[in-house]
């Protein structure tokens, strides 16, 4: 059986040369953890193994530009409407369709949304 330094090293190793992608990289540290954990009945936490970060991704946001396009040659008011709502607030199209006139407080300039968890 192998030390836990051996196989700290021969991951950062495979990492640093193959540059594998982060979910190849979780799926490696789980092999070996259910690897060492069935076989062996031993814990592996205690490899302290780094786990990659997931990386954060920006949006893509359409330019006002775009957005004035789309509504210039949108003739239906309900569907103007949808487009600016989803744009100006910031809403998930779920948020925008279940929005109901109640929801909206015009004296107020006010709207309340139910966000998805």
């Amino acid at each position: 059986m192998l030390s836990a330094e051996k196989i700290r090293e021969y991951i950062l190793e495979r990492l640093d040369i193959d540059h594998y992608s982060r979910s190849y990289q979780n799926q490696l540290i789980n092999a070996l953890k259910r690897y060492y954990e069935y076989v062996h009945n031993r814990e592996f936490e205690d490899f302290d193994l780094p786990r990659p970060k997931k990386r954060q991704r920006l949006p893509n946001v359409i330019s006002r530009e775009d957005i004035q396009k789309m509504l210039d040659v949108t003739r239906n008011q309900k569907h103007k409407t949808i487009i600016s709502i989803l744009y100006g607030c910031g809403l998930r199209l779920s948020e925008v369709l279940s929005l109901k006139i109640e929801d909206i407080d015009f004296n107020m300039k006010v709207m309340y949304v139910i966000r998805k968890r």
